[in-house]
Formats: structure tokens, C-alpha cells, sequence
């Protein structure tokens, strides 16, 4: 051991202790401190300005040494490795668009056999069409005719009664425009499966439905003309005065002309108010009882909290009493009062017609349009009679066997076979050669598809194979195109990171495209209704006339603010697995790439495991998309319904449920407990206004706590597609044919547009379209500016699914702005007015059947200008 390191020395305890350190002699000076630290700032210095620095750039790709042949190997190992599994994948392609052949051929087959049967009746069928079409169009010309005359008083006195009246007329218009172009498609449809001897009544019909369709148009030109009229100049003092008394002279006819009905709206609601009341003082008395015999902070908190529910419902029952009592002496009133305004109005527009004031500019445009509109219906009316002359000859002549035939040319011209390279030699493909394979397989099997949705559609809706081609139009899925990459020679270690990447993307496209057919294949054989058997004329009248109800229940105007869909959605045709309206447009099958694996979007809000957001299990293989195993959402967070203070049932939070009948909270996710008896035997939910408070959720168990609604919280966003001028307004686009979460379409503006996932804390819902709006976006703009730029004018779609651990009828409340329409297992069961309207919570209610597990639901959304939003929530009471 050398002199420069001691012994230890020993402890105490006989342990060594901490060895001593040896410094130089004079190593604890000033001097010596003062030579160390100069000497190590020289050092520091040359290692700064002397020695080589390495600059680390963390987005710079490292340069990889390998050489060309090498490189060669490498990338041929990666892509003989992938090719396998690639080749596969395109035999499963190659089988789908056999299987998908095969169907079609079958359903050509059925509508081959349904054309002859129709068209042996052709003349008859389309003549009884013509005496409704003639009586729409009188009431359209009606409608006209009253907005003519209340347009021309309204630029006389600016009176908004007028203006009113006159946007009333347009609508009334417009909603007989609807339907007389239907029923002239439905005369076309059946004229096109006469043969040779129906083609000059064909000819004439379809001469008047363009003349219609240009009236609507011109009809469409004057409603655009009222609010610039409007806006052009101010009222005078004595306008004014006529403004006055023309509103209280409307309020006071629509008082008398809707006597009943609100005597009827009364009624009822006191019969509503009754029962509530009944129940609320039976819950009172039960925890009064359970206060007195428990004497527990709980049960007395429990019963307070029942007096002032009571409270409430006999403030209400007390309104609806008064309501009824008051409405006879309302209609007494009313009817003194109309003959005094109406004679104080005529007396005004006396004195104006003395005094007139000029027209604007926009006022003179609003009379010419109104004019114009008129004269074009009348024009459409001459064309229709012209048709139906045609149309009644044909009843004269003999049938010359040449129905039905040649009526499936129009498909193969509209949407023809693509071809495909034969599999025969698929071993000697390169990769490049196997993924343009792949995309032929696709494009040929989604032209197979569409024509297949389009037969069936045309069988169901009595529209001709042209119009029923152009509604199951399928866009096209954007796919890059690899395969020059694919087959590029490599010759540096960076040419091989980008074979990689290349056979990367085709591997995953590829298995997109079996998601897609997968999808697709599904969707065909849901709408194959003959099952080995034959569906008859009779049969697809059956289904038309279920159809018709659907949509009229479906549309607001027809069906009304509440409306009970859940017996039309659970009828059918024979042989048909779905009683909705498949051919009409709705989402692909469950498994098109839905939402992400089981469980992945965990226990969520109340009741409600959400989809997973992309990435986190997003949409998987076939199959793997749906939502999480039952149970997964867990229990509904307090005050949902739930429990209260530990051995009571106080109520949640408000509009959440009353207290279950023996202080136990809540009965289940149906909301069995509370009041939910009394309103399931009042047939409807308690009002929704916009003071409810749902909570957010995606699954319903039949047990357990639970709100009085729930929103839909979780959605996959499409769009925009393009609705300048609302032009778009009734066409279809690819997720009313097929739901595939994976593809890119061409969006406004031809940008590329995908499925986006977005979770929503409210139940009003904006839409999130990043992808869009980051390739419109203007720098000179404002984030504000730039998004609220992307929303004008468009369409887009939002899809989720719901999951019900039974099968339920059960109110949904929906809201939108501006016009949309919601699916619920293909089955339309919304449609909004058409006119632009802010967003409310309540704007309709509808009763639709949820069956047992997952159901898809498909809302479409149009937005005029401005700012938009949509809302779908359930009610759980029965």
C-alpha cells in the first residue's frame, strides 16, 4: 500500500471508519484556489472554440450507408413479405364482388319479373295519378294566388300581418310542389315499364315534370324576393297604424279559426296535470309516512323534497284548469273583436289609397316574381294536361308484350361494369400490379353494388331506374396511388425507408377496401327480401304504402311537432329482414370500421362508454367496431336518478327522476321508477324545453340509476359537401348509401374530407370538420372568420351508435339548424321543415322502436348561413 493512501482508522465499535482524503501540500491556499480556477477557464475556453461541435437536428432523416445492392435486398424481403398477406386480401375482393354479382343478377332477376306485372297495368296505374297531380296544382295555383294579393298589400302598407300571410302561401306552395313531382315520378316509373307503346305518354310526362320543375324554381326566386322587399324601406305613420291593427285582426282569426283545437290542447293538458298531481300527493303521503316512522335526517329531507314537488304539480294542474275555463270566454272575445278590426283595417287602406307611397326597386322585383311564379305553374299545369291526354289514349290501344324489357339498360349506362384482371396469374403480380388489381375489384364491386341498391330502390319508391341511379350514387373513395411506388427501383438507404412507407400504405388501403365490400356485401344481402321465394307486385305496394307512412310521420309538417313511429318501423314485407325504407339511403352494416374496439372508449358519462376517439382502438377489422360489452359504461353519475343520501331516494338532478316508491332511488335505465308509470299510461314524456338538463350517454342497461333524458355525445363527423344556393337540398351523398369510417371523398371545394371523431359536452352539437377548414384556411382571416366561412352553405353527417341492453320504444327530442334528417337503423324517423331556423332543444318529438344491442344512427344536417348545430336525445321514461 503506497504512503499516498492511509490505513483506515479504526472506529469505536471496531468498524472501519470513512477513509481520510490526501491533498498536495498547499493545495488549501488562496494561490493554489486562484492557479486552479484559471487553469480550468483556459480549459473551458478551448474546448469551446477548438474542439468540433455536432449539431443535433432532431427533424433531419439520418443518412443511411448502404449500398444499391443491399438496398435491393432489403426491399425485396419487405415486399415479398407483405405480398401474402396483400394477395389475400385481394382474393377476399375478388369473392365479395362474386358474391355481390350474384345478388345483383338475382335482383334483376325480381325486377325483370315486378316490371312485367307492372307494366301490363301501366296506362290505368299512371291515369289514376293524374286527377290527384290536377287537384295539387289547383291548390298550388290557390296558394298563388293568395300570395299574390297579400305580396301586393304588403308593399302598400309594409303591414308584417301581410308579409306573414304571404310566406304562409309560399310554403303551402312549396310543400304541393313536393308532392306533385313525386307523384309525377312515381307516373314516370310506371310509364317506363310499359314498353314501346307507352313511350309518347313517357315522353309527355316527363315534358311536365320539367315544366314543374321549372315552376318550383321560379316559386323559389319569389320567397328569395320577400326580404330584400322587406328590408328596402321603413313604414310610414300611417303603414304603422295598419301594421297595428292587421296583427291583432290576424291573432283574433287564428283565435277563432283554432277555437277547438286549443280548447282540445287544453283539455289535455289538464288531463296530464291530473295525473301528475294524483301521483305526486301518492309520493308525498309514502314519505311522510317513512319520515314519521323513521325520524331520519334522510327521510325528512326525502319528504320536503316531495311536499315542493307537489307543490309544483298543483301550481300546474291550477294553470291547466284556468287554461280551460278561460277559452271559451277567449273565443267570445275573439269573435266581437274581428268585425271591429276588419272594419278599422278597411278604413286605413282607404286613406292609403290616397295617399300611395312608391315602390322600391325590391318591391317591384317581388310583384314580377310573383307574377312569374304563377304564370310558370300555369304552364306546368297545361304540360300536365297534355300528359294525361296522352296518358288516357294509351287505354285505346292493345298491348304489344313489350313491357318490362330493355327497362335495365339504363343501369349498365349510367354505372357499367368495370373490369377486372383474372387472378389466374396472381402469384407473378409485383406489388404494384396487385394493388391496381384491388383497386379495380373495388371500383367494379361498388358500381355492382350501386346498381343493385338502385333496382331495389326503384321497386320501392316507384322511381324510374334513371332518377333511383343517380339517388344511390357512391362516391368514389379517394385512393392514393402507389403504384409507381410500389414498384420503384432502389438503389440508397433512403430509397428504402420509402419502399417501406409505400408497401406500408398499400397493405393498409387494401384492407380498408375488404372493410368497405365487407360492408357493402352485408348491405346487399339485408336487402335481399326473396329468401328463395318470389316477392310479388302486391308485396312492394305493401312496402311503397308503409314507406309513405314512415315519411309522413317522419316530416314535421305532416306528422307534427309528436309522433309515434314505433308501429311503422316494426312492419314489413314478407321475406324482409327490415321494416324501413334500406333503398331510401341509410348507414352501412355494423362493422364498416365503427367506432373503436370493445371497451376502448371506457366508462364514460352516466350510463355511456363512448366510441374511442381515432387511435384508441379506432374503427377496427369487420366486426370489432361496436361499442363496449355490456356493462361497460357503469352506473349513472349521482344525482342522475340515482340515489340520494345513503338510505334515501331523493331526486337527482333537476328534470333527472323522481323518487323511486319506497325511497330506493331510481328503478332503471327505462325509468320504471318516479313518475315514469304515470306518463308511460299518458303515452309521452313530459314536455322537453329547454330548461331540461339531459346527460350524455350511448348505452342503456334495463337496470340501474338513470336520467329522465340523455344525450348522444359521441360522433363521427363528415363534411362539408357543397349546398350553394341550397341546390343540394335533396341530394344524396355517400353515407345515406353506405357507412365507411375509413374513406376519403371529395368534399366542397373537391377537397378531400374524412370521418372526424368528436365527444361533445352539451347537447347542442357543433359540428368539427378540422381537416376542411385547415385546407381552406386563409392567414389573413381570423380562426373565427376562417371556420365560420367553412359552415355556410353545406351539408354534412354525423354517425354513432346507441346500445340498448333490451328492445324499447322510446321519445327522441331532435333539433337543428337548419334542415336535417335523422336515420335510426336505416328507418327515417326525422325530417325538419326546410325553412332556415335557429337551433332549438325541442323542435320535434319523435316515438321510435330501439332493438336489443346496437343501433346506428345517421343524422344529416344542412346549414344556410350563419352558425350551426344539432341536438338527438332520449327520453327513458316509457
Amino acid at each position: 500500500m503506497s504512503d499516498s493512501t492511509p490505513n483506515p482508522i479504526p472506529a469505536a465499535d471496531g468498524s472501519a471508519a470513512l477513509e481520510r482524503s490526501v491533498m498536495p501540500p498547499g493545495a488549501g491556499s488562496p494561490r493554489w484556489w486562484f492557479a486552479s480556477l484559471v487553469f480550468h477557464t483556459l480549459l473551458i475556453i478551448w474546448l469551446l472554440f477548438f474542439s468540433p461541435v455536432r449539431v443535433i437536428d432532431p427533424n433531419a432523416k439520418v443518412a443511411a450507408h448502404v449500398g444499391p445492392e443491399r438496398a435491393r435486398q432489403v426491399v425485396e424481403q419487405i415486399r415479398e413479405k407483405q405480398a401474402e398477406s396483400i394477395q389475400q386480401n385481394l382474393r377476399t375482393l375478388e369473392d365479395i364482388r362474386t358474391q355481390l354479382a350474384k345478388l345483383e343478377e338475382a335482383k334483376r332477376a325480381e325486377f325483370t319479373q315486378f316490371a312485367r306485372e307492372m307494366g301490363k297495368d301501366a296506362p290505368a296505374k299512371a291515369a289514376a295519378q293524374q286527377q290527384t297531380i290536377a287537384q295539387a296544382q289547383a291548390e298550388i295555383l290557390t296558394a298563388l294566388d293568395k300570395a299574390g294579393d297579400n305580396a301586393t298589400h304588403f308593399v302598400q302598407t309594409r303591414a308584417g300581418a301581410f308579409f306573414d300571410e304571404m310566406a304562409d302561401a309560399h310554403k303551402a306552395a312549396r310543400d304541393k310542389q313536393s308532392k306533385i313531382l313525386q307523384m309525377q315520378e312515381e307516373a314516370q316509373a310506371i310509364l317506363s315499364l310499359g314498353g314501346e307503346r307507352s313511350a309518347p305518354a313517357l315522353n309527355a310526362q316527363n315534358e311536365a315534370s320539367a315544366a314543374q320543375d321549372r315552376a318550383g324554381k321560379a316559386l323559389a326566386e319569389a320567397e328569395a324576393a320577400r326580404d330584400p322587399s322587406w328590408g328596402s324601406r321603413k313604414r310610414t305613420a300611417l303603414q304603422g297604424q295598419i301594421e297595428h291593427f292587421t296583427y291583432h285582426l290576424k291573432r283574433g282569426r287564428e283565435t277563432v279559426l283554432n277555437a277547438d283545437a286549443y280548447l282540445a290542447d287544453a283539455q289535455k293538458r289538464l288531463t296530464v296535470a291530473e295525473a301528475v298531481l294524483a301521483r305526486r300527493k301518492e309520493l308525498t303521503g309514502k314519505a311522510a309516512a317513512k319520515a314519521a316512522a323513521e325520524n331520519t335526517d334522510a327521510a325528512r329531507r326525502l319528504a320536503v323534497a316531495a311536499a315542493k314537488a307537489q307543490e309544483r304539480a298543483e301550481r300546474e294542474a291550477t294553470d291547466a284548469q284556468k287554461r280551460v275555463n278561460d277559452a271559451p270566454k277567449t273565443l267570445a272575445a275573439a269573435q266581437k273583436e274581428v268585425p271591429q278590426l276588419e272594419a278599422k283595417v278597411a278604413e286605413l287602406l282607404a286613406q292609403l289609397q290616397a295617399e300611395p307611397v312608391a315602390a322600391t326597386a325590391e318591391d317591384q322585383k317581388l310583384i314580377e316574381l310573383q307574377t312569374a311564379a304563377r304564370q310558370r305553374q300555369i304552364e306546368a299545369r297545361q304540360a300536365q294536361e297534355k300528359a294525361g291526354q296522352a296518358i288516357a289514349a294509351l287505354r285505346d290501344s292493345k298491348a304489344d308484350g313489350t313491357a318490362g324489357v330493355g327497362v335495365l339498360d339504363v343501369l349498365d349506362k349510367a354505372a357499367p361494369t368495370q373490369p377486372t384482371a383474372p387472378l389466374s396469374n396472381l402469384e407473378k403480380m409485383n406489388l404494384g400490379q396487385i394493388y391496381d388489381s384491388a383497386v379495380k375489384a373495388e371500383e367494379s364491386l361498388t358500381q355492382s353494388y350501386r346498381r343493385f341498391r338502385a333496382i331495389d330502390l326503384a321497386m320501392l319508391r316507384r322511381t324510374p331506374l334513371s332518377k333511383a341511379i343517380e339517388l344511390t350514387e357512391v362516391a368514389k373513395v379517394i385512393r392514393p396511388d402507389l403504384e409507381a411506388g410500389l414498384q420503384a427501383s432502389v438503389d440508397s438507404g433512403e430509397d428504402v425507408a420509402a419502399a417501406r412507407e409505400a408497401v406500408q400504405n398499400a397493405k393498409a388501403e387494401v384492407g380498408a377496401m375488404v372493410r368497405l365490400a365487407t360492408s357493402m356485401l352485408s348491405q346487399a344481402k339485408g336487402l335481399d327480401r326473396t329468401a328463395g321465394s318470389t316477392v310479388s307486385a302486391e308485396d312492394y305496394q305493401a312496402k311503397y304504402d308503409q314507406l309513405q307512412e314512415m315519411e309522413d310521420l317522419a316530416d314535421l309538417d305532416t306528422g307534427g311537432w309528436d309522433a309515434d313511429l314505433t308501429a311503422a318501423m316494426q312492419g314489413g314485407v314478407p321475406g324482409s329482414p327490415s321494416s324501413g325504407a334500406p333503398g331510401a339511403g341509410g348507414p352501412g352494416a355494423p362493422g364498416a370500421g365503427g367506432p373503436g374496439a370493445p371497451g376502448a372508449g371506457g366508462p364514460g358519462a352516466p350510463g355511456a362508454g363512448g366510441p374511442g376517439a381515432p387511435g384508441a382502438g379506432a374503427p377496427g377489422a369487420p366486426g370489432a367496431g361496436g361499442p363496449g360489452a355490456p356493462g361497460a359504461g357503469g352506473p349513472g353519475a349521482p344525482g342522475a336518478g340515482a340515489p340520494g343520501a345513503p338510505g334515501a331516494g331523493a331526486p337527482g338532478a333537476p328534470g333527472a327522476g323522481a323518487p323511486g316508491d319506497n325511497g330506493a332511488g331510481g328503478h332503471g335505465g327505462f325509468g320504471r321508477g318516479g313518475i315514469a308509470g304515470a306518463r308511460g299510461e299518458l303515452g309521452k314524456p313530459e314536455e322537453v324545453h329547454d330548461r331540461v338538463i339531459p346527460l350524455p350517454g350511448r348505452r342503456v342497461a334495463a337496470r340501474g340509476a338513470s336520467a329522465k333524458w340523455f344525450f348522444a355525445d359521441s360522433w363521427y363527423f363528415l363534411g362539408p359537401f357543397d349546398n350553394t344556393g341550397r341546390r343540394n337540398l335533396e341530394t344524396k351523398f355517400p353515407p345515406e348509401t353506405v357507412i365507411d369510417l375509413n374513406a376519403t371523398y371529395p368534399g366542397k371545394n373537391g377537397v378531400p374530407i374524412r370521418w372526424e371523431f368528436y365527444q361533445s359536452a352539451t347537447p347542442n352539437i357543433q359540428p368539427r370538420m378540422d381537416a376542411y377548414y385547415r385546407a381552406t384556411e386563409n392567414p389573413a382571416r381570423s380562426p373565427q372568420e376562417n371556420y365560420g366561412r367553412a359552415l355556410q352553405y353545406i351539408i354534412y353527417y354525423a354517425y354513432t351508435e346507441l346500445w340498448f341492453e333490451q328492445a324499447c320504444d322510446l321519445w327522441i327530442a331532435v333539433g337543428s339548424d337548419d334542415f336535417s334528417k335523422v336515420w335510426i337503423e336505416d328507418k327515417l324517423v326525422w325530417a325538419s321543415g326546410k325553412d332556415l331556423k335557429a337551433w332549438q332543444l325541442n323542435e320535434g318529438l319523435r316515438k321510435v322502436h330501439f332493438k336489443q344491442g346496437v343501433n346506428r344512427v345517421l343524422c344529416r344536417v344542412e346549414n344556410g348561413n350563419g352558425p350551426t348545430e344539432f341536438s338527438f336525445v332520449v327520453s327513458l321514461l316509457p
